[in-house]
């Protein structure tokens, strides 16, 4: 039983080799020209909409040819590269222990920083691929490296079919099908796959119209600032050549985009369209290009404030804070992805070809703990403490992470004269979820209130009817 829950092991050597390499390398050079003054995208656009790997070259150069793309990605993947990370036990048994400290030595002995950072490759372009080699000479198995792989050399299916299968290795990039090979042998992050799609959901297919937008934009701009005001108008007698055409337009383009021109004498051009100033405002194009660079950090970051300050000064406090938990809940989340990913296609493996299925796993994690606000704690309880509020030591010292005295270890004196630390003003700010439950509480008092006013109103009209036929009656 216990040999049908262990993987066989992995072979030898490397499968994604130099030749289907240069097959990735030479896709790129297919699309170098893709986002270079192409009017309609709408080809490019249906390559990504069909979620294939196809449309990774084009990705590429995406990131490559826009700095806010790459920049918010960097920000993005660097959020989850500089938390610590720790490997715990899967229990307190020595076997677990070793099982940890074994785990721990295998990520140690790779490049295990840049092998995480590719792997986060997956939230732009959809998924990322890694080659796992190993080192199964003893009839065990170590990690010997975790390779980087170009994703558009891999399939999960056929192509334009769903990518719901095992991992496929092309020949070729266009290829419609490829070789299945080992699982083991290769980690696969998907990010935010539907329907089971292994190819995910690539954020860089939602700051493509942005992106494509701002180049526009920009190249807009340039012929606006490049152009003189006005416009040159050179006429050219009724059945003239091509050539003398031509030469007309060269006239006029120069009356613009020169300082000084010769023309011919008898050139007849119009004199007052030169003194035409532009009707609109070329800030314009700046307005614009700043909102596709807002859009870019958001469909990346899910924020723009603590990238831009505030968009074009319309910021606030309260909106950057919320930005910038929006960010932090993304990089927490990319966090837990990779975790998986480590956890069940790099380390299980590993673990089961050398302790086998009955000692417990270790556990990979980064750290996503939130910060914790301590001096707001400690506030709280001095000036509770001074009002006579009474505090338990232990709890104290446990709520703000205080070790207890050791036997070889002193205790600081207490310094009761010292100043009470102050509470930061957010403390005293409403949460926006308080403000808007008191909003509706406030709101159904108000219907309520006007309600009984109206049934009141009514009652007060029937009694007094009442009253009133009661008196007509006694006085008959």
């Amino acid at each position: 039983m216990a040999d049908q829950t262990i993987p066989p092991l992995p072979p030898q050597g490397q499968l994604v080799t130099q030749q289907i390499l240069q097959q990735a390398i030479m896709a790129g050079w297919l699309n170098t020209n893709a986002f270079s003054g192409l009017r309609d995208p709408t080809h490019i656009w249906q390559q990504m909409t069909y979620g294939g790997s196809q449309a990774i070259p084009l990705y590429r150069e995406l990131e490559d040819k826009d700095d806010d793309v790459s920049s918010a990605l960097d920000e993005l993947k660097l959020s989850v590269l500089e938390r610590e990370w720790t490997i715990e036990p899967g229990d307190d048994s020595q076997a677990a222990l070793d099982a940890r400290d074994f785990a721990k030595a295998q990520l140690d002995g790779v490049d295990f920083d840049a092998a995480m950072d590719t792997l986060l490759d997956a939230a732009p372009y959809g998924f990322s691929c890694a080659e796992l080699m190993f080192d199964t000479s003893m009839g065990q198995a170590s990690l010997l490296s975790i390779d980087d792989c170009p994703q558009e050399m891999f399939l999960f299916g056929e192509r334009f079919q769903p990518q719901t299968g095992p991992i496929q290795l092309l020949d070729y990039v266009g290829s419609s099908t490829g070789t299945i090979v080992p699982a083991e042998k290769f980690a696969v992050f998907s990010y935010r796959g539907r329907s089971r799609n292994r190819m995910g959901r690539p954020l860089l297919k939602n700051a493509f119209w942005p992106s494509w937008f701002k180049r526009q934009i920009l190249g807009l701009w340039l012929k606006a600032g490049g152009k003189a005001n006005g416009t040159a108008v050179a006429r050219y007698a009724e059945g003239a050549s091509a050539q003398e055409m031509q030469f007309a337009v060269e006239c006029a383009e120069g009356l613009v985009d020169g300082v000084a021109m010769a023309i011919p004498q008898n050139m007849d051009y119009d004199v007052d369209l030169l003194k035409v100033a532009r009707g609109s405002d070329p800030g314009i194009y700046e307005k614009l290009f700043t909102q596709m660079q807002y859009a870019i950090a958001r469909a990346i970051k899910g924020e723009t404030l603590t990238s831009f300050g505030n968009e074009g000064g319309k910021g606030s406090n309260a909106q950057g804070n919320t930005h910038a938990d929006t960010f932090e809940k993304r990089s927490i989340s990319l966090a837990k992805k990779e975790n998986a990913v480590i956890n069940n296609q790099i380390l299980r493996p590993v673990h089961l070809w050398n302790f086998g299925p009955n000692v417990p796993p270790p556990r990979f994690s980064w750290d996503i703990a939130e910060d914790k606000d301590l001096t707001g704690k400690l506030a709280i309880m001095t000036g509770a403490q001074r009002i006579g509020v009474p505090i338990p030591a232990k709890w104290a010292a446990q709520v703000l992470e205080i070790p207890p005295v050791g036997e070889d270890d002193q205790a600081l004196i207490p310094n009761v004269s010292g100043a009470v630390p102050a509470l930061p003003g957010a403390a005293f700010a409403e949460s926006s979820e308080d403000v808007k439950e008191a909003d509706f509480g406030i709101a159904r008092l108000d219907k309520l209130s006007a309600q009984m006013k109206r049934e009141s109103m009514i009652e007060f009209r029937t009694r007094t009817r009442q009253v009133a036929e009661r008196l007509s009656r006694g006085g008959n």
